[in-house]
Order: structure tokens, then sequence, then C-alpha cells
């Protein structure tokens, strides 16, 4: 059975995948904060942001940066309202063509209604 907390990430995840930002962005709630490490003046998507508007500009940075290669999510994990992500994905970079490959868990908080 899956649990409300994996059906919202799985969720999530699929409306990355569209990189529609209308799909997107329901899927955080609206104090949502994140931080992806590195220096925002050489990764526009890189820093802290909170808010569904910086969600918005860190996201479209990054699409407009990264084409997406490959994405496989495997069976996700629920432990205390958190959702373990394990997966792969390989991405290229413009405008230098660098392909990064990676694999590991993504911790994701779900968010309960």
């Amino acid at each position: 059975m899956t649990s409300e907390a994996i059906a919202t990430v799985e969720a999530y995840f699929k409306a990355l995948g569209t990189r529609d930002m209308e799909r997107i962005l329901p899927h955080s709630a609206p104090d949502a904060a994140w931080t992806i490490p590195g220096d925002p003046a050489l990764t526009p998507w890189a820093g802290r942001r909170s808010g569904p508007e910086e969600i918005r500009q860190s996201l479209a940075a990054f699409f407009a940066a990264v084409e997406p290669l490959a994405s496989e999510l495997r069976s996700l994990v629920e432990t205390d309202g958190q959702v373990l992500v394990p997966g792969r994905y390989a991405s290229r970079f413009h405008p230098s063509g660098q392909v990064l490959e990676s694999e590991n868990p993504f911790p994701r908080a779900a968010r309960r209604p």
C-alpha cells in the first residue's frame, strides 16, 4: 500500500519531469524552502530559496541550463513523514555540454494535508 507521503513525492517527480511550473509548484507548501549547494553567481539555480516565486525562479534557471538525459526512481521509503527517494539521473549542462550522472538517495519532506 502506498502512503500519502509517497504518493505526494511520486506526483512531484512526475510533475517535475514535465517541466511545467503549473504542475510542479502545487506540490510545494507556500512556506517551502530548499537549498541547492553551489555559488548562485556561477550556478543561477543554486542557493537558498523560499516560497513559490523563488522556487519558480530557481527551477526556471535550472530548466534553461540543464537537459535531462535519464531519470529513474527506485522504491520510495517513508518514515515519520519523510520520504527517501533513491534513484539515478543524468543531465547535460549547456553551453558546456558536460554530462553529470549521479546515483544517490534524495530525502524529501512530504507535505501533509
